[in-house]
């Protein structure tokens, strides 16, 4: 009996991957600018793509200013609150 592997197209990755992200960090936004989802979207850009906040931020169109994600994940994640 052969096994059948589901294929995922790269949105359902995405939700998937933020919705366990969701689930181990804390992050929150509900400025005028700048949502949680936002701070995930940029963070799970930031880890698939190996590159800067900013350049990320520069192609996810309508994602808030890199200056506005930074001073969130600043405030919210600190490395003596992360589980090792």
């Amino acid at each position: 009996m052969p096994y059948h592997t589901p294929e995922l197209s790269a949105p359902e990755v995405l939700q998937h991957t933020q919705a366990l992200l969701e689930e181990k960090l804390p992050l929150k936004a509900d400025g005028y600018k700048c949502t949680t989802d936002d701070l995930f979207k940029v963070l799970v850009g930031i880890a698939a793509t190996k590159s800067t906040l900013e350049a990320v931020c520069t192609e996810l169109v309508g994602t808030p200013d890199p200056q506005t994600i930074r001073g969130y994940f600043n405030e919210q994640l600190r490395v003596e609150d992360l589980a090792l």
